[in-house]
């Protein structure tokens, strides 16, 4: 996984947990595994899909699509009363993160995709979880910044020339360019 997947999630959970939803600070990136039944309303942020598509080719830049699945998961006795609190909870991580929908510039386009909704009934109790798609676009060039950094400068070149056959073993241009 990127290190750029890996800190648009984190950055959702943060987005998330600062908006003070119904779930407070139990939202979790991946699929950490809380008690959910002892902490529920739970919230989970995962990377899932991701599209990529070459935009440039020097610097190799691409664009990237990456589907985001937000699930909120709560239980009540009530399919109608926890229906409702879903929906706002839903309200509340669609507000907070259109509020910040290049998410601490992390990104560039921020859209809902599709929303869905589970029901299960267990020993009096209804257990829902709704899942928010999101697409978060972004640009990421390779090779990346990191790798660039472990490079040395470009600082020196040693050109040669032989405008003969090469057969003569004889430089017909030298130069020692200073690039600094």
């Amino acid at each position: 996984m990127s290190v750029q997947r890996k800190d648009i999630r984190n950055q959702v959970v943060s987005i998330i947990k600062r908006a003070k939803t119904r779930a407070g600070d139990n939202v979790v990136p991946n699929r950490q595994k809380p008690p959910w039944e002892e902490r529920l309303p739970a919230i989970s942020v995962r990377a899932e899909d991701e599209t990529v598509t070459e935009s440039t080719q020097a610097q190799k830049e691409f664009k990237r699509v990456l589907s985001l699945a937000i699930e909120v998961h709560d239980k009540s006795t009530d399919e109608a009363e926890l229906s409702d609190r879903l929906d706002d909870i839903a309200d509340q991580i669609e507000d907070a993160l259109f509020a910040d929908y290049t998410l601490n510039d992390k990104i560039n386009e921020l859209n809902v995709q599709s929303v869905n909704v589970d029901f299960e009934e267990e020993g009096g109790n209804v257990f829902a979880a709704l899942k928010i798609i999101f697409q978060a676009t972004y640009y990421e060039y390779r090779p990346s910044d990191r790798f660039n950094q472990k490079l040395n400068d470009f600082n020196t070149a040693d050109v040669k020339y032989d405008l003969a056959d090469g057969d003569d073993d004889v430089m017909q241009a030298e130069d020692n360019i200073d690039m600094t």
